[in-house]
């Protein structure tokens, strides 16, 4: 069973995991590594407010044990649309974890909170099974940008992904 929940104090080796992991950097800044107290701070920091805050990051939970990171950000209050990114630990990718965070996300996004429009960006580079999440939860491909990001010594293109509810 998937569940979402607040950032918690014994969440930061996960963080601390995903954040520093080289595949995070593909769409994000690349090279970027935060310190462990730097990622402490940042969890204590939070209150998950999407409106004071502009983000809210989620842990995504499977029977008890967290597995990866959900995200809502860039969020702009006019057009209450926000950014969503979905983050697992390698070991857990491909089992159907990250489409059920999306689904949970997806009714809070829309239900609790109340946002009009969720965009995904979606690099070339990445597997198959991150299209099909988005897709399967009601996202479609609504434009490519051209070499978007930089990494492993080149530019790739990025499929932007929108779900309007």
């Amino acid at each position: 069973m998937i569940s979402l929940r607040p950032l918690e104090p014994e969440d930061l080796d996960l963080l601390y995991r995903i954040e520093n992991a080289p595949e995070a950097w593909t769409i994000g800044l690349p090279g970027t590594c935060y310190s462990r107290f730097e990622l402490k701070n940042y969890i204590a920091s939070q209150t998950y407010d999407l409106v004071g805050q502009g983000q809210l990051r989620q842990t995504i939970v499977r029977d008890g044990r967290a597995i990866g990171i959900i995200d809502l950000f860039n969020y702009e209050p006019i057009a209450q649309r926000a950014e969503v990114g979905i983050a697992l630990l390698e070991s857990e990718r491909l089992q159907g974890a990250g489409g059920a965070a999306l689904r949970l996300l997806c009714e809070q996004a829309s239900q609790s909170l109340h946002l009009h429009q969720l965009v995904a960006k979606i690099s070339h580079r990445t597997h198959a099974a991150c299209k099909a999440i988005f897709e399967e939860n009601a996202f479609r491909a609504v434009a490519t940008l051209p070499d978007w990001s930089f990494a492993e010594g080149s530019y790739v293109d990025v499929w932007l992904y929108s779900r309007i509810f």
